[in-house]
């Protein structure tokens, strides 16, 4: 939604700041909603996640922009991201089973 290039810079810098951290946090969820046999998996999973965004994104990207304008790929992104917003704030329980864990170990 930025209108001019600098704000749009600014506006990266913070949803890669955010974008980190929130990766360390689901990975430290992950450790405690899954047992032993299926972290791996799990977290393999959610990196694939990771990788495939690098590593398809920009040729995406690239073919969306050359097609609909330099614009279009952020506001699809931040179409779906609106998207994926609305289904798990609707779909998603609270996670809050790593919280109890905490409160038992500390008993």
């Amino acid at each position: 939604m930025a209108t001019t290039y600098p704000l749009l810079i600014a506006a990266r810098i913070i949803t890669g700041l955010f974008g980190g951290v929130i990766g360390s946090i689901s990975m430290a969820i992950i450790t405690d909603l899954f047992d032993i046999h299926h972290r791996g998996r799990v977290m393999g999973f959610i990196q694939m996640g990771f990788g495939a965004s690098q590593v398809l994104g920009v040729p995406i990207s690239l073919y969306i922009a050359n097609a609909w304008g330099w614009q279009s790929p952020f506001l699809m992104v931040a179409a779906i991201a609106a998207i994926v917003a609305v289904l798990i704030f609707a779909k998603l329980q609270p996670v809050t089973k790593h919280l109890t864990m905490q409160m038992t170990v500390a008993r």
